[in-house]
């Protein structure tokens, strides 16, 4: 195990990185839109995390929320794990914000 994960530990147990959580689920749901672009990952939420001390099967669902005035494209996401013997639990949540045209870059920060 790496020792980064020391560091993402809950009830005494490493879990899955939530930056690596919600880097899987934008990029899921950009993959399910060729030709939109990330702008956001909005309303992050972590539920229980996902034990990395051993494989475990997960789930991704996305549900795509009303057609925005502003033609963004909002999908509510929750990444959820099979425990041992039971249902599905919900891991990490997010809203993933995609662009059908490429966003411009932020202005340049100039430290003098």
């Amino acid at each position: 195990m790496h020792s980064f994960l020391n560091s993402h530990v809950i009830r005494g147990k490493p879990v899955l990185p939530m930056t690596v959580a919600l880097g899987h689920i934008g990029a899921s749901v950009l993959r399910s839109y060729p030709g939109h672009h990330l702008l956001a990952v909005e309303g992050a939420k972590l539920f229980s995390g996902i034990d990395v001390e051993r494989d475990v099967p997960v789930q991704l669902k996305m549900a795509r929320q009303a057609a925005a005035a502003d033609g963004l494209v909002r999908v509510a996401c929750t990444l959820s794990k099979a425990p041992v013997g039971g249902r599905l639990a919900p891991a990490y949540g997010a809203t993933v914000v995609l662009s059908p045209s490429k966003p411009n870059p932020p202005p340049a920060v100039r430290f003098d």
